[in-house]
């Protein structure tokens, strides 16, 4: 027997978890997840490498940058410095002059001719012992004395004093740059030899730096004094550090820190301080700028091979997509189609597929074929041991009408005392004509509809028992329930063997017998009793015993009932689920 079954559904909720269940799933099992899963595995470990190295090559390159600032600055103090050694040798030269060409003024400005002109950054000399001016010579050389005043000498000498070989003073407004160089004592008072230098020779000295970036520079005299500046084109003049500079805050070497400008920008300083000298070369860098040179020069490094490895994984998953996927995709979907029943479809585009691909398509092809021919073998022989069932169905049920035609004769040639004998005969192969019947109108052997059946046999053993068709009542609540060949069989037996008493004593009575067919959870109930729920007499033995064996040959239990004339049984059948909204 078949009957209709409806799976349960689950709800929205869990139909959502599920496809996003079997979503990651796919795409963890999918040649294109596990080529990317295996591109990470490899490229992840490259990016981390990379990556540190980056960092690492972003700190070597930063701190070059600040050494090649520091050495830079360096540099400049050392020009400075050279400078001031010039200074040096040519107080030593003029004191060696003056030892010779005696004490007199004009012998001091005939030794200070030569010493000048051995030294062209040196414009002009005045040699002072003590508050006396000795001599003065140089084309500018009354500026220089009225420059070198008291208050100027005596600063002078103080730090001169305090060791340093040679000294830078600057002017308050204008001038020129004082450097004073001690040449001797005599008489416990100091000879000074005082040179006037061009800012010219200082900011050159600061240019001579080989820095291409944004700066400004600026060097201090040990009194604090700004002796020269030099600033390129973008640097404002508001670039010294907020807090002010002092030589005295820097110790001897080099130094580098970082401040807010008076501007309030950010700057990175470095100053040198020479300890023979006291003189203090201070450069400042524009934070924002400092390590942009470097990043380029790490950006333009790093970026053609990201680039490459980039471009290399867009093209290998390209390619797996254009070379491999694609054709893998269009044999699921040719597999799909082939699956749902479409038998002919070919892989005629992986043709043109990479050689191993195509080589699965003619694989598949053949498959087909194969499988198609054997299908068609399959489905002639099916076909003729359809034909063959049906012929042998149709004979059967041609024998049945035939048997069931020569018994109705037969009775009707005997006395009407032993034409129940007959009738006996006559009503089961009339059921048994009646289930082939059914099952055969639909074309084929297959499961008869119940209703069909119930009605069928219920009215030829109405008609056997002679009995009005008013009087008979047929209630099937299970229209969509059908019973196979056997099942079939076996209720019609089964009303054979039970009907006919209820059907004799409705026609002796005037009763109305009803038959009923109502569809339960676990199975299907099938019903036979009285209208008026009067008792029935009860069975000869031969139809009782009949009438349990039918009960067993169906799978069925009898029923309990209330009503005296009923008689119920349940088949083991599972009644269908609800039908989906």
């Amino acid at each position: 027997m078949t009957i209709l079954r409806n799976a349960g559904t689950g709800s929205p909720n869990e139909d959502r978890k599920v496809q996003a269940i079997e979503g990651v799933n796919s795409l963890s099992r999918s040649l294109r997840g596990r080529l990317v899963a295996a591109l990470a595995l490899v490229l992840l470990p490259a990016a981390l490498i990379a990556l540190g190295w980056t960092v690492a090559q972003n700190r070597q390159l930063r701190q070059e940058r600040i050494d090649a600032a520091t050495q830079a600055n360096a540099y400049v103090a050392a020009q400075i410095d050279e400078v001031l050694r010039e200074a040096q040798l040519a107080a030593a030269e003029l004191e060696s002059q003056l030892a010779k060409t005696g004490a007199a003024a004009d012998s001091c400005s005939a030794a200070a001719a030569p010493v000048l002109g051995s030294y062209p950054e040196l414009t002009a000399v005045a040699v002072f012992t003590g508050d006396t001016l000795r001599c003065a010579y140089g084309f500018d050389r009354d500026a220089l004395v009225a420059r070198a005043g008291t208050t100027t000498r005596e600063r002078l000498s103080t730090q001169l004093a305090q060791g340093l070989t040679a000294v830078l003073d600057s002017p308050v407004s204008g001038g020129p740059v004082l450097l004073a160089s001690a040449i001797t004592a005599r008489s416990n008072r100091d000879t000074v030899a005082i040179f006037s230098v061009s800012h010219v020779i200082f900011e050159i000295a600061l240019r001579s730096a080989r820095v291409s970036q944004e700066h400004g520079s600026i060097v201090l005299s040990p009194s604090d004094r700004l002796v020269a500046e030099y600033r390129t084109e973008n640097i404002p003049a508001d670039w010294l550090p907020r807090g002010g500079i002092s030589a005295q805050q820097f110790g001897s070497g080099s130094h580098a820190f970082m401040d807010e400008s008076r501007g309030g920008d950010g700057y990175r300083y470095f100053a040198t301080r020479s300890s023979r000298t006291g003189v203090t070369v201070l450069t400042g860098y524009p934070s924002a700028a400092f390590f942009s040179n470097e990043q380029r020069q790490l950006w333009g490094a790093i970026m053609p091979p990201v680039i490459m490895l980039l471009g290399a994984t867009i093209g290998i998953v390209f390619a797996v997509d254009r070379l491999v996927l694609r054709w893998l995709h269009y044999l699921k979907r040719l597999t799909r189609v082939y699956g749902s029943g479409r038998f002919s479809v070919r892989a005629v585009r992986l043709v043109h597929a990479p050689s191993e691909l195509a080589e699965l398509g003619e694989a598949f092809d053949n498959m087909a074929e194969n499988i198609a021919q054997h299908a068609e073998a399959l489905e002639t022989v099916a076909e003729e041991k359809s034909q063959l069932l049906r012929e042998l169905h149709h004979r059967v049920k041609n024998n049945f009408q035939v048997i069931v035609s020569l018994l109705s004769l037969h009775k009707q040639a005997l006395p009407a005392e032993r034409r129940d004998d007959i009738r006996f005969i006559e009503d089961h192969v009339q059921a048994m004509a009646v289930a082939y019947r059914v099952c055969y109108a639909l074309g084929d052997i297959t499961d008869a509809p119940l209703t069909e059946l119930l009605e069928d046999v219920v009215d030829g053993l109405r008609r056997s028992a002679a009995l009005p068709a008013e009087q008979v009542r047929i209630e099937v609540a299970a229209r969509d329930v059908t019973v196979d060949l056997d099942r079939a069989i076996g209720i019609g037996l089964y009303l054979a063997a039970l009907l006919p008493a209820y059907l004799d004593e409705a026609q002796r009575a005037h009763r109305a017998v009803e038959l009923t067919a109502v569809r339960r959870e676990s199975g299907l109930v099938l019903s036979c009793r009285f209208a008026d729920d009067e008792a029935v007499g009860s069975l000869n033995p031969l139809r009782e015993r009949l009438t349990r064996a039918y009960v067993r040959q169906l799978a069925a239990r009898p029923l309990d009932t209330t009503c005296a004339s009923e008689r119920s049984i349940e088949l083991a059948m599972p009644a269908p689920g609800p039908a989906p909204a």
